[in-house]
């Protein structure tokens, strides 16, 4: 016969169901690290669709590369092996996440790059050092 045992733990509740003496363990993490995971997403999410859409393959293909045409090839390529190696790191990188059991410095180290790389981007020059209007 089946019995079910629950442990509180500090921030967990585990339930341990035991069937023919092997004990398989749940653990949920807490309401506050889901919520603060969903606005995290939510917030992250419109960045990326409007920055990698948007802004910067435009001033890639317009400005970086030496026509529009091959500006926009080149975007494809270069998005296309960026999902390469999303796809090949992320189960590496996960996993090495996982078993270091902390996730936030690898968050924080992650937004660290995403808002230099942001500011990179913000380069003023000659042309663009006054505020943006719609005369010139």
């Amino acid at each position: 016969m089946a019995k079910r045992v629950g442990v509180i733990s500090k921030d967990f509740f585990v339930a341990a169901p035991q069937v023919d003496d092997v004990a398989v363990t749940t653990a949920y993490p807490p309401r506050s690290a889901v919520i603060s995971w969903i606005f995290f997403d939510w917030a992250a999410q419109p960045y990326f669709t409007l920055i990698t859409t948007f802004v910067f393959a435009p001033y890639f293909a317009t400005h970086v590369a030496p026509d529009a045409a091959s500006g926009q090839a080149l975007w494809g390529f270069a998005t296309a092996a960026a999902g390469m190696a999303i796809a090949l790191l992320s189960p590496v990188l996960g996993a090495i996440a996982d078993a270091s059991g902390r996730r936030k410095p690898w968050i924080a180290a992650f937004g660290a790059m995403l808002v230099i790389g942001s500011a990179l981007m913000l380069r003023p020059s000659a042309s663009n050092s006054r505020p943006c209007s719609t005369t010139r």
